[in-house]
């Protein structure tokens, strides 16, 4: 298990694992059995442990943690169901995706439900309880992080094939796509174990610099030799017009740019030649090195809890991020 290094933390994580699974319910049996089958197929589970790790730096609550740690689960869930669609990908993590064994209609719905599924397990696990400033804040940041995803995804697709994105705009996709939900991760987990505002906001920071970092580590991967072990489809972004950092580094270099402009509009046909242009011009240095400005960031936000096992473990996780083969 990915967390083994941490005997007591990976017992915990067995423990959330269960609690996770049995919160994927519906009375429909295909769509119960669909999202069942889709959890089992594993994972790290980084969302909700970095929500569950950085409670425990405050006043950590299970009854109270678990519920929002699941709904970030299924919210990431149900953005992987629907990139499968847009991506046409055959596996995700090693099973048959979806829409390559349903349909994309039948995915699409699957993805909404899991959208809807983690506000109701938030609401339903408090209650008829009063619904405190804390948790109303916090469902309204899960609201507007789940609509600015999808404004990233939209965006994206606008520019499938069309056009390659500036630094701006892809630093925007990739906070949208990736770093809000880390940073809704890890603050949630400090709003809810009774941290100060200045502290939640500490850890918000925290989870968008573990996202961006982890985003960019993704986007190398599409240029290394394909690895079973990846987690992710086994594609190349550049051919289905999708134009991450080490191109948009190469792209941005007035000598190169009409040379790269060249082979992307035959993609398919000169992946090897795109992939050497990108390695030879320093698209995959400079990407490697922006990761790892974001890494020190959120190393320096953690260190203040050098002293605490839970920091600790955070530090291990966000030096992972740049270290990671999944």
């Amino acid at each position: 298990m990915f967390w083994d290094k941490y005997p007591e933390f990976a017992k915990e994580m067995n423990d959330f694992e269960d609690y996770f699974q049995s919160t994927l319910t519906s009375s429909n049996q295909l769509i119960k059995n669909e999202i069942k089958r889709l959890a089992e197929a594993g994972g790290k589970r980084i969302r909700p442990a970095l929500l569950i790790l950085v409670s425990h730096l405050g006043e950590h609550d299970k009854e109270r943690i678990w519920p929002m740690a699941a709904s970030i689960e299924m919210i990431h869930l149900a953005t992987l169901i629907h990139d499968d669609v847009i991506d046409k990908s055959p596996l995700r993590r090693g099973v048959e995706t979806t829409h390559q064994r349903l349909s994309n209609n039948t995915a699409i719905f699957m993805g909404d439900y899991l959208f809807a599924l983690a506000m109701e397990v938030i609401l339903n696990e408090f209650g008829d309880q009063k619904i405190e400033d804390v948790l109303m804040r916090q469902i309204k940041n899960t609201i507007q992080n789940i609509k600015k995803l999808c404004e990233g995804e939209v965006s994206q697709f606008q520019r499938q094939f069309v056009k390659v994105p500036s630094f701006r705009e892809y630093l925007d996709s990739l906070n949208k796509k990736t770093a809000l939900l880390f940073k809704a991760s890890a603050t949630m987990g400090a709003a809810f174990s009774g941290m100060s505002k200045y502290q939640v906001h500490k850890m918000g920071k925290l989870g968008h610099n573990m996202g961006m970092a982890f985003q960019l580590i993704d986007d190398l991967f599409d240029f290394q030799d394909k690895n079973s072990e990846l987690g992710k489809p086994q594609n190349n972004d550049f051919t289905q017009g999708i134009y991450t950092l080490p191109i948009i580094y190469v792209y941005n270099n007035i000598e190169h740019k009409k040379n790269i402009e060249k082979y992307l509009k035959e993609p398919e046909k000169n992946t090897k030649k795109i992939k050497e242009i990108v390695y030879d011009q320093g698209g995959i240095d400079y990407t490697k090195e922006l990761a790892n400005r974001y890494i020190d960031k959120a190393k320096k936000i953690i260190s203040t809890y050098s002293d605490n096992k839970y920091g600790e473990i955070i530090k291990w996780t966000v030096e992972k991020i740049v270290n990671r083969n999944f």
